[in-house]
């Protein structure tokens, strides 16, 4: 409307502040070296324009940090004043030692199911560790009509506990319970979800420690249920898996996971 005198103007409203937010959330989401996981429909990413627009629009240089490392500019970008956080609107939590490219990352998501692009997974994880994507979501890649994308949505596709033989009820449910604290020494995160309640009698609860900036611990906890069924731990990594009678092993370069 202002760069269009003659359109009659009959209410002005200022945007910034809600497009703010949006930038705000990208930034608090973002992984080492500002990498997005893939989440849901989303895939594996590195917005560097997105963070360059965000800095422009607000003249705040602290989106810059995740991408300072990418960047050929004179400048010095401010290190935002958070590492970990809960982002409670969308659901969300993001564990990080810091914000250097090879820092460790994890980011749990136990939100609402919102929609055709949502994916089966809940209390699941994206973990990297040293700037590695040690444990990575299986988001969407390739067109809606690709012969694998009921895979890409389904639960076995994600991090989690999958109750096999029982319908995940996984569109009506959420996290429950959730907990979420962090200091300098440690992250801490629990919460339970009921996608398996109705069909398994079967409440899943997830623990997660993260010692900074060593390891994590997760434990998980499957309720008893009085019919037989198997429960098996979902886990997909860039590195080759293997088992053994007592251990399943990931692990590369000085990194791993057991």
């Amino acid at each position: 409307a202002e760069a269009n005198p003659q359109i009659p103007i009959t209410m002005k409203h200022d945007w910034r502040a809600h497009t703010s937010k949006a930038f705000s959330w990208f930034l608090k989401m973002a992984g080492p070296g500002g990498e997005c996981p893939g989440i849901n429909d989303g895939f594996f990413s590195k917005p560097v324009d997105l963070f360059q627009r965000a800095a422009e629009f607000s003249g705040d240089t602290t989106y810059l940090a995740p991408i300072r490392h990418e960047l050929e500019i004179d400048l010095e970008p401010k290190e935002p004043e958070f590492k970990s956080i809960r982002l409670s609107p969308s659901e969300f939590c993001v564990m990080r030692s810091g914000w250097e490219p090879d820092d460790t990352y994890m980011l749990i998501n136990y939100g609402q199911y919102p929609g055709g692009h949502s994916h089966m997974g809940i209390l699941d994880f994206n973990l990297y560790w040293q700037g590695v994507p040690l444990a990575a979501e299986v988001g969407r890649f390739g067109p809606y009509d690709a012969p694998l994308d009921l895979y890409y949505r389904s639960e076995q596709a994600h991090n989690h506990v999958v109750v096999e033989g029982a319908e995940s009820a996984r569109p009506e449910i959420r996290g429950e319970d959730i907990e979420f604290g962090s200091t300098e020494s440690f992250d801490f995160f629990s919460g339970i979800h009921r996608a398996y309640e109705a069909s398994a009698q079967v409440i899943i609860e997830r623990r997660v420690l993260f010692l900074k900036p060593w390891a994590f611990l997760i434990s998980d906890a499957v309720s008893c249920s009085p019919r037989r069924r198997s429960a098996l731990w979902y886990l997909h990594s860039p590195y080759q898996i293997n088992t053994s009678t007592e251990l399943a092993v990931a692990s590369g370069e000085d990194i791993g996971m057991v």
